[in-house]
């Protein structure tokens, strides 16, 4: 199917090192959890404490050991555009890799069916 268009903007968090929260994405603005199996989502870590990473996969899933995101100091805004698979409920997974806390904002703009 073809890529539609969802502008559901989800409310930034804070992840303390080493911890992973689980983000409800189907059922948010128009992603129907019937039908939405992969989200296009902007992932932006921001007010980075140090280096680190951020891990995103399907919730219930065992986490991949590549990364979705990476910054490299003190003080950064990095974004990137990711396609992610739902996992249970609908919901995804992001873990911080890093040994500092990080803001975290996901932008879902699209899903695919």
């Amino acid at each position: 199917m073809g890529l539609y268009h969802s502008g559901f903007q989800g409310q930034g968090e804070t992840l303390a090192p080493g911890t992973s929260i689980n983000v409800i994405v189907a059922n948010q603005a128009s992603v129907p959890p019937s039908e939405a199996k992969v989200v296009v989502a902007n992932i932006t870590a921001t007010n980075t404490q140090g280096p680190g990473y951020l891990v995103i996969y399907p919730t219930g899933t065992k986490k991949p050991d590549t990364s979705t995101l990476n910054w490299s100091g003190v003080g950064e805004s990095v974004a990137n555009s990711a396609a992610i698979t739902l996992g249970s409920n609908g919901n995804i997974t992001i873990t911080n890799g890093s040994a500092t806390s990080v803001d975290v904002i996901v932008d879902v703009t699209g899903w695919y069916g």
